[in-house]
């Protein structure tokens, strides 16, 4: 398994704040709703922010699991 979240003791890379911030500033959209362009954008943000994890670690985004779309056990 592979820890990701590690956020509250590393900084973040610039690139990746860069590219977080239109979706922190002014894409408030929720990517499990389907009936409004936020969501809709926020829904291709997180698909290709997974795609681009994958990616990076070598596996299928669609046979993957790679995030969890929320903090509930």
């Amino acid at each position: 398994m592979l820890y990701l979240d590690n956020s509250a003791t590393t900084q973040v890379l610039p690139e990746v704040k860069d590219a977080m911030l239109p979706y922190l500033l002014e894409e408030f959209g929720n990517p499990s709703s389907k009936y409004y362009s936020l969501a809709t954008n926020a829904s291709k943000a997180v698909k290709e922010a997974r795609e681009n994890v994958a990616s990076l670690v070598g596996c299928d985004s669609r046979r993957s699991r790679l995030h969890k779309w929320c903090n509930r056990k």
